[in-house]
This record gives C-alpha cells, sequence and structure tokens, in this order.
C-alpha cells in the first residue's frame, strides 16, 4: 500500500453493542473505502483487520473503482445505454 498521508480516529458513546470503523484510500483518480461493521462477540481488532484486508485486496486488484462505487455505476451505465 501506499504512504500514510493522514490518520484520524474518534470515540463516540453510543447505544451500539458493535464497533464500526472506516478506512479510506486517496488514489490518483478514484478513493477506495472499507467499512465493515462489528456485532456482539465480535473483537474490535477483527473489525479493523477485515478493514484492513478489503483496502489491501482493492490496492492488489488496481481496479478503477471499489466494490461500493461498482455497484453504483451500474444504474448511470444502463440509464445511458452502456454494454
Amino acid at each position: 500500500m501506499r504512504d500514510v498521508i493522514e490518520r484520524t480516529a474518534g470515540y463516540a458513546e453510543t447505544d451500539s453493542t458493535g464497533t464500526a470503523v472506516t478506512f479510506r484510500a486517496d488514489y490518483e483518480n478514484v478513493l477506495a473505502s472499507a467499512n465493515p461493521s462489528g456485532e456482539r462477540g465480535k473483537p474490535a481488532e477483527e473489525v479493523g483487520e477485515e478493514a484492513v484486508r478489503e483496502l489491501v485486496a482493492f490496492d492488489a486488484e488496481d481496479a478503477a473503482a471499489d466494490r461500493y462505487l461498482a455497484d453504483q455505476l451500474l444504474v448511470w451505465l444502463t440509464i445511458a445505454g452502456a454494454n
């Protein structure tokens, strides 16, 4: 992966029983993100590791869009009549 340019962390009091994390990677022409959710009994470390695995996998594929953007683009491609 590329160098880390900025890293921030925040914590909030909530009624949630799980952990949430969002990782974002900025590339030259696209942003990629990973945001797995935790659940009761799932350690926060596991949620973080899942996010890292998602971004590492995206980085290895050299794709133009992450999986969250790809399904949204499909709607517009269909409307535009693209193949």
